[in-house]
């Protein structure tokens, strides 16, 4: 049944500017949940959180010191999520916590001072870690300036529905020549297209609603293909972090059709686990994805006359720390390829063969907690989940295209959140997905969670400044 579309217009936003602070604690999530990448189960390690092999851990372990009461171990776990992902938002928040339990007040102070012009909004007053802080007049006035960074920032508007409540969208691509949009279904798993007229129609299904799902598209529009990554729940797959047991593959399909053409696998799906996430694809034809599972980048590089080639082959391993890769794009000069991680984002230079290299941004920004990503000759327009708020970000870029020199909040709370994911720039505007509700899904394919209400996603229009495709 077709629900009649959310509309979030202009005159409409004057009327939604209230806004509940944020109580985080301990329990803040570090990024958008990975799908089909969980975090590891639960450490209840208390004496050894500077032995956390990941952010995910160190951050258990912490939860599990402050549980017993120990805040020596607390602050070595904190530590360690600043070793092992520097500048991440969740890193510098419970660092101010950590100091403020430890009583050095200056310290404390001066972390929350760079997580302030980030855009998070904590009710620091409702956090006992800074009790002793409580009613100082530098206290007071940091919480001020974080409390009113509670006030939803909100520039776009609505440009269609998709329809189907139960569809949960993860990602949209377009298509120029007809004006065409396409998403991609967890729910339904398949890939809907959407016509000018916003008529909403079948593109192709791979099975049964349950028996997979559909997550990152591109439409490669000189070649006439669209791509896709996708999963299917498989028993005997070697299961992944978080327990999921599938098979993933890179498909490929001809848009006039609907057919598919080509399929791109893993062939180690019994031994390794894979979580194909988001594609990429380049001027000359590559396309690329991420592997969450493996902490990996693989490229599909163009055949003869241009189609698509033979296999998949992974690109040199950034340095730095690299894990949960979620999204990537190309610059649209082809030159680099940006791909966002747990630690920050990093990017590879196309024309060498050399390893992808960490970028560089200043205190008052944050290269983590990035879902979509969209590269333009002058930024990168980001999905962002900071400090438990979701916001759309443009980062700017300086003349090499490896530094952030600064960052913009384009969008944020906006009140239709509920799980946004991802999507795509047509020209000077982000289209993505605000409320793909993904919290509805099930694990290993488990039919999805009833709504409570039931209410169509929607596809939202932001302006990003910038001219970018």
């Amino acid at each position: 049944m077709s629900l009649p579309p959310l509309r979030f217009t202009r005159s409409a936003r004057r009327r939604r500017r209230v806004a509940a602070l944020v109580s985080l604690g301990i329990t803040l999530p570090l990024a958008a949940a990975p799908l089909g990448a969980q975090a590891p189960a639960p450490d209840t390690t208390v004496t050894s959180g500077a032995g956390a092999t990941d952010i995910f851990q160190a951050m258990q372990r912490a939860t599990a010191a402050e549980k017993a009461g120990d805040v020596a171990a607390y602050r070595r776990a904190v530590d360690r999520m600043a070793e092992l992902a520097p500048g991440h938002p969740a890193a510098r928040f419970l660092a101010a916590r950590a100091r403020a339990m430890a009583g050095d007040r200056a310290g404390a102070l001066a972390a929350l001072e760079t997580v302030t012009p980030l855009g998070a909004a904590i009710d620091l007053a409702a956090d006992s870690a800074f009790r002793a802080m409580w009613g100082t007049p530098e206290f007071t006035q940091l919480s001020r300036a974080i409390a009113a960074n509670a006030v939803p920032l909100v520039r776009s508007d609505t440009a269609f529905g998709l329809g189907d409540p139960d569809l949960i969208p993860e990602s949209i691509a377009y298509d120029p020549l007809y004006s065409t949009f396409y998403a991609g279904s967890l729910g339904k798993n398949k890939i809907v297209r959407i016509a000018p007229s916003r008529a909403v129609t079948d593109f192709a299904t791979l099975g049964a609603p349950g028996a997979g799902r559909v997550i990152g598209i591109k439409v490669d529009e000189k070649r006439r293909l669209l791509w896709a990554a996708t999963l299917a729940f498989d028993s005997a797959a070697a299961a992944g972090r978080g327990g999921d047991r599938q098979r993933v593959a890179l498909d490929v399909y001809d848009l006039a059709s609907g057919r598919r053409v080509r399929r791109y696998e893993p062939r180690d799906h019994e031994r390794v686990a894979h979580f194909f996430n988001d594609v990429a694809l380049a001027p000359d034809g590559s396309a690329y994805v991420t592997d969450m599972e493996n902490d990996a980048v693989l490229r599909v590089r163009p055949g003869r006359g241009g189609a698509p080639g033979d296999s998949l082959e992974p690109l040199p391993r950034p340095e730095g720390r690299f894990s949960y890769p979620n999204g990537l794009d190309v610059s649209p000069d082809g030159r680099r390829l940006y791909v966002a991680h747990v630690e920050g984002i990093s990017v590879w230079d196309l024309f060498d063969k050399g390893p992808g290299r960490p970028i560089d941004y200043p205190a008052s920004a944050t290269t983590a907690g990035i879902d979509g990503l969209y590269a333009c000759p002058r930024s990168l327009v980001v999905v962002q989940r900071v400090l438990r708020f979701d916001q759309i970000t443009r980062l700017r870029l300086d003349a090499s295209g490896r530094r952030v020199t600064g960052a913009d909040a384009l969008e944020r709370r906006h009140p239709a959140y509920d799980g946004p994911t991802t999507g795509v720039v047509v020209r000077d505007a982000l289209y993505y997905i605000p409320n793909s509700q993904v919290s509805r899904l099930g694990d290993n394919g488990a039919p999805l969670r009833p709504a409570e209400r039931p209410q169509e996603s929607v596809v939202l229009k932001l302006p990003i400044g910038e001219r970018c495709r």
